[in-house]
C-alpha cells in the first residue's frame, strides 16, 4: 500500500525544535542531502558540537564512520533513499575524538508534494550498554576458550539432553568429533548402563540440585567404554533461566582398571591363601593318619621280621637250610611291603606338598602293561586268573612311565587283593579318539554304594575291608597320577559283586 506522507510545514518544525530542545535525547535535523540544519543542546553535550559547528561538518558523523559495519552504512543509505525510516546502532566520535555508541533512529519528512524535504534523527547514547555487551561477549569468548582448550573433558547438553557443547578433550577421548556428536542425545554415547543415572543426573541439575561425582561410562569410537568421574551445573541464559546442563569429567579409566586389578589380585592372594591354610590342615590331617596308619601298617613286618630274626640267631643250629631261606625270604617280603608303604606316603607327600613334575617318553604301551601284569602275579601263592586283551591301534604311547605305573599297579594290586581265589580279573587297553582307555574289572567284594565318594581320598578303606591289609592309598595315588597325566577316572562297584575302574588318558601331551 502507498504511503500518504502529510506535509511540515516550518510551523511544526519550529514547534517540534522547542520540544526537541528539551529532551534527553541527541536530536539533529538535516536537509535532505543530510547536511546539518539543527541540533538540540544533548546533541552539542553528546558530541561537543555547536549548531554552527555542525552546520559547517562536510559530511554527517553518522553515516560516514570507518569503525561502522559497512553493511550497516549500507543498509541505512538504502532505507533513506526510499524514503523509509530506519534504525541502526553505529560508532560516532566527539568533536574531541571519544568514541561512542549510539542507536539511530531518521525519519523522513515530506513537503507537500510527497517528496524528501528533511531528515530528523534521534539518537540515544548506548555506550555503557554497549561496553557491558563487550565484556560480555569478551568474557564468553574466554570461556568457550577455557572450555575448549582444558585438560579435562567438558561437555554440555540443551534441556532435553541434546549435545551442545564438546570440548577437545571430549573428541580426544571419546575419538568423537564436534561434528558427529552436535545435536545428538548424550544417551547414544553412554553405555547402556550407565544411561538411567545420566537421566537421573540432568534432571537434578535442571530441577537446581547440586552433582557432584558421579560415575559413568562413556563410549568410544571404537567401541569401548571410558569410566568418568562427572560434576555438572546448569547453564543459564541472561534471564536466569536453566537452558541446560555442563559437565565437567575425569578420565578414571586406568585408576578404576587399577583398582579392579587390585581388587582382583587381592582376591587371588587371598584364596591363594586360604588354600594353602586349607592344605596345612590337610597336611596336617595326613601326618595324624600317617601316624595312625603308619603305627599299624609297619608293626606287623617289623614283628615279623623280628621274630624270624631272633629264630635265626637263637635257633641257628637246629635249623635247617631251607628252614633258614624261608626265614629270610619272609624278611624280604616284609622289607619289600614297607618299601612300597613308604613309597606310597611319599608320593602323596610329593603331590600334597609341592607336586610331582611330569616327564613324558615314548613307550609301547602293550609290552609295558604284560611285564606289570607278570611282576604282579609270578609271586602270587593264590592262584588267580588275569586275562589282559589290547584293541589300540598303535601299541606306542606319549607318557610319563613312573606315573603309569603306579595307575596300573595300584589298579590290579586292588583288584587281586579284595577278589576270591580262582577268580578272573580282566584288564583291557583300547583307544578312543587321542585317548587311551584303561580298564581294571574284578569279581571281588566290591564297595558300597554310599562310600564310592571317598574311596579317592587318602587314607580311605572300604568299611568291608578290614581283614585285608593296607593303608587306603592305593586308589588316592591313582586319581593324583591320573589328574597329573590330563585324564579321568571312573568307579562302578556293587558289594559282593566286584568293581569295575576305568581309566581315560590322552595318547599325546596336550599342555
Amino acid at each position: 500500500m502507498e504511503t500518504i506522507h502529510q506535509p511540515i510545514t516550518l510551523e511544526d518544525v519550529k514547534k517540534f525544535t522547542v520540544i526537541a530542545g528539551h529532551i534527553d535525547d541527541s536530536v539533529l535535523i538535516t536537509d535532505k542531502d543530510h547536511g546539518i540544519e539543527w541540533v538540540n543542546d544533548s546533541f552539542t553535550q553528546l558530541t561537543g558540537y555547536t549548531l554552527e559547528e555542525a552546520r559547517n561538518l562536510k559530511s554527517n558523523p553518522f553515516l560516514n564512520n570507518s569503525e561502522t559495519d559497512v553493511s550497516v552504512n549500507a543498509h541505512i543509505r538504502e532505507k533513506l533513499s526510499l524514503g523509509k525510516s530506519v534504525t541502526e546502532e553505529t560508532i560516532n566520535y566527539s568533536k574531541s575524538g571519544r568514541k561512542f555508541w549510539v542507536k539511530m533512529a531518521i525519519t523522513p519528512v515530506f513537503n507537500d508534494s510527497g517528496q524528501v524535504e528533511k531528515f530528523i534523527c534521534f539518537q540515544t547514547d548506548i555506550t555503557d550498554q554497549k561496553q557491558y555487551e563487550l565484556k560480555i561477549t569478551s568474557m564468553a569468548r574466554e570461556m568457550a576458550g577455557l572450555i575448549e582448550h582444558a585438560n579435562t573433558p567438558i561437555f554440555g547438553t540443551d534441556s532435553n539432553g541434546a549435545i551442545n557443547e564438546w570440548n577437545m578433550v571430549a573428541a580426544r577421548l571419546t575419538g568423537y568429533n564436534k561434528a558427529e556428536v552436535y545435536g545428538q542425545n548424550i544417551e547414544k554415547l553412554i553405555a547402556d548402563h550407565s544411561v538411567p543415572e545420566v537421566k537421573a543426573m540432568l534432571q537434578d541439575v535442571l530441577n537446581r540440585k547440586a552433582v557432584r561425582d558421579r560415575t559413568l561410562s562413556m563410549k568410544t569410537h571404537d567401541q569401548k567404554n571410558n569410566i568418568l568421574l562427572v560434576s555438572a551445573l546448569p547453564r543459564k541464559n541472561s534471564a536466569g533461566q536453566i537452558t541446560g546442563v555442563l559437565l565437567v569429567g575425569h578420565d578414571i579409566t586406568e585408576l578404576t582398571e587399577y583398582r579392579v586389578n587390585l581388587e582382583q589380585l587381592v582376591e587371588k592372594k587371598t584364596f591363594d591363601l586360604q588354600q594353602a591354610l586349607q592344605k596345612e590342615k590337610e597336611l596336617v590331617e595326613l601326618k595324624k593318619k600317617f601316624v595312625s596308619i603308619a603305627s599299624h601298617e609297619f608293626r606287623t613286618p617289623l614283628s615279623s621280621i623280628r621274630f624270624s630274626a631272633e629264630a635265626i640267631r637263637n635257633y641257628f643250629p637246629k635249623l635247617t637250610r631251607e628252614d633258614i631261606t624261608q626265614k629270610l625270604l619272609n624278611v624280604e617280603k616284609q622289607v619289600d611291603h614297607m618299601t612300597r608303604l613308604l613309597e606310597d606316603i611319599l608320593m602323596v607327600g610329593k603331590t600334597e606338598v609341592r607336586g610331582i613334575k611330569v616327564n613324558r617318553t615314548q613307550f609301547d604301551l602293550k609290552e609295558f602293561t604284560a611285564s606289570l601284569i607278570e611282576e604282579l602275579t609270578a609271586p602270587l601263592k593264590e592262584k588267580r586268573e588275569m586275562r589282559f586283551t589290547f584293541s589300540c591301534k598303535s601299541t606306542m604311547i606319549y607318557s610319563d612311565e613312573k606315573l603309569l605305573r603306579n595307575i596300573v599297579i595300584n589298579l590290579l594290586t586292588n583288584a587281586l587283593k579284595f577278589s576270591p581265589t580262582n577268580s578272573l580279573v580282566i584288564i583291557s587297553l583300547s583307544d578312543r579318539n587321542e585317548n587311551v582307555v584303561i580298564e581294571v574289572k574284578d569279581s571281588g567284594m566290591g564297595i558300597a554304594e554310599e562310600e564310592l565318594d571317598t574311596v579317592f581320598e587318602a587314607f580311605q578303606r572300604g568299611s568291608n575291608v578290614t581283614a585285608v591289609s593296607g593303608t587306603g592309598l592305593g586308589l588316592s595315588i591313582v586319581k593324583k597320577a591320573v589328574e597329573l597325566l590330563g585324564g579321568t577316572i571312573e568307579i562302578q562297584s556293587k558289594l559282593g559283586q566286584g568293581t569295575t575302574m576305568k581309566v581315560v588318558m590322552p595318547t599325546t601331551p596336550h599342555e
